[in-house]
């Protein structure tokens, strides 16, 4: 059967444990441009890499280290926050928080609105029939979530 293409299966047994053999042994670790092809230009993560391979993420970050590719920002380092996401009202520009001009003007309808006696169920029914979405965009508004709120921005009347 020469010239076939044939799968590593089909050869003789002694072809099978030499292609066997390669891939138990090759340690794509120690490839420096596997590294840089999976790491910076596909994007992937330390821990996936490690899944691929097959070994810890703390190998992979040990191979970076080795093969002199530097090291990604976390998330929470390129946002200088340690964890959570920024008050309602707020976002982050160039690692500080500014005022949100947009969520600003929910804030003030919302004051308006609790001054004139709605309630908070109330506000509640109306951002959601106004489609005003939460801060995360994932959750829906609740009552308690509009009374921290209102509490948070008090001092700003």
């Amino acid at each position: 059967m020469a010239g076939h293409n044939q799968s590593p299966t089909q050869y003789s047994t002694g072809g099978y444990l030499a292609i066997t053999l390669e891939k138990k042994f090759h340690n794509p670790l120690e490839d420096a441009s596997f590294l840089q092809q999976k790491y910076v230009l596909e994007g992937l993560s330390t821990n996936y890499i490690a899944y691929l391979v097959g070994c810890s993420h703390q190998a992979v970050a040990s191979a970076l280290m080795r093969h002199k590719i530097p090291r990604r920002e976390s998330r929470n380092q390129s946002r200088q926050m340690l964890k959570g996401q920024e008050p309602f009202g707020y976002k982050m520009v160039g690692g500080k928080l500014v005022l949100h001009k947009g969520e600003q003007k929910i804030i003030a309808w919302m004051r308006i609105q609790k001054s004139h006696g709605a309630s908070l169920r109330q506000i509640v029914f109306d951002l959601k029939k106004k489609g005003i979405p939460t801060k995360n965009r994932s959750s829906k508004w609740h009552p308690t979530t509009v009374m921290k709120i209102l509490a948070a921005h008090r001092e700003q009347r």
